[in-house]
């Protein structure tokens, strides 16, 4: 018998389905969403080996019940332990002038802010998932990539399992790795952000520090919550949740600066509004991380943040990987032909 939040999770999935290909495919195709009845966090897509229009999103019981306690976590630190007055000193350095008192948008009451966490966390999967099909990612490595004993996948499936950044995956391979994983995160944020305003109408300032939250631990799940930061080189599978979340955090801004864009704001709300709602969930997001997960409120990847520089070795290899296969990319891309791929 399926919990209650798998059920709530499949009607969630089965909804956005049906939209996305009505939205976001170029012709209509076969996709399909796989459930996996386990515990473990697993999430791949995979596509028909004989090259037919047969796609599926892979996800396990295991994805919704791990996201659902993470918003139970990260609500009960917000509402009950980051009110303790030790933590003055840090919150007022990051608020909306009420410090530990007013750690969520006003608007944001827990149960909306647990479901929001839930609805936007698995979403982001989805359309991750969504985007290395319709970018044609696991065709378009298996032609570019090094072919050897950790070359870490097949041209039919592509693993987004936390366990899989665990490969001995380096070199070209890890960096084409790395730089479609960058990718699809591009893609899954702009639909996201479009999602807001098809089913709103507009962008809330709620919508927007939820979501940055929910990047955040996201990112932060998939690595394997490792405390350890590296800007020298790719190496695994997936790229440090520093360098996603910057490079996320850059997306968001690029997306809601666009030319009428204002238009879909909160009455009498300003860009800077929205980014100071986005690096305050950032803010707050990374302090929860180092806490829970690294028992430390300076983490090395945390501290690293606003030092990460554009002109690094590791940048410079992924930009050159990314204009290597990005003709590919829009070449073969299922989705709609107006869309703005990422730009490095």
């Amino acid at each position: 018998m399926k919990p209650n939040i798998i059920k709530i999770a499949i009607l969630i999935i089965d909804k956005e389905k049906e939209n996305s290909i009505k939205n976001y495919f170029k012709s209509d195709k076969n996709l399909t969403v796989q459930w996996i009845p386990c515990d473990e966090f697993i999430a791949y897509a995979d596509i028909d080996e004989l090259g037919g229009n047969n796609y599926s999103i892979n996800i396990s019981y295991g994805v919704p019940i791990s996201l659902y306690l993470e918003a139970s976590t990260f609500l009960r630190m917000c509402t009950i332990e980051y009110k303790k007055s030790q933590y003055d000193i840090l919150f007022n350095t990051f608020d909306y002038g009420e410090g530990r008192e007013n750690i969520f948008p006003k608007e944001l009451t827990g149960d909306s802010l647990k479901l929001l966490f839930f609805n936007y966390s698995f979403l982001w999967i989805y359309y991750h998932e969504q985007s290395h099909i319709l970018q044609q990612h696991a065709n378009i490595y298996s032609k570019h990539a090094l072919h050897n004993e950790y070359m870490g996948i097949c041209n039919t499936q592509w693993n987004d399992s936390s366990n899989e950044n665990e490969t001995k995956l380096n070199g070209k391979n890890a960096e084409l790795k790395h730089t479609f994983e960058l990718s699809a995160d591009h893609e899954a944020i702009y639909h996201i952000i479009g999602n807001f305003i098809i089913n709103r109408g507009f962008i809330s300032i709620s919508d927007i520090w939820v979501f940055t939250v929910c990047l955040n631990c996201i990112y932060n799940d998939f690595y394997g919550n490792k405390h350890e930061y590296n800007d020298k080189e790719a190496t695994g599978t997936h790229p440090n949740p520093v360098i996603r979340m910057r490079l996320a955090l850059s997306n968001i801004h690029n997306i809601l600066s666009y030319n009428g864009m204002e238009k879909f704001f909160e009455k009498e709300k300003s860009y800077q509004d929205y980014l100071n709602a986005i690096l305050h969930a950032n803010d707050v997001s990374t302090f929860y991380i180092a806490h829970m997960y690294h028992k430390d409120l300076k983490p090395e990847f945390v501290t690293k943040l606003n030092e990460i520089n554009t002109g690094s070795l590791y940048y410079q290899n992924i930009a050159k990987r990314w204009n290597e296969i990005r003709e590919d990319i829009k070449a073969e891309y299922l989705g709609l032909d107006d869309f703005p791929f990422m730009n490095l």
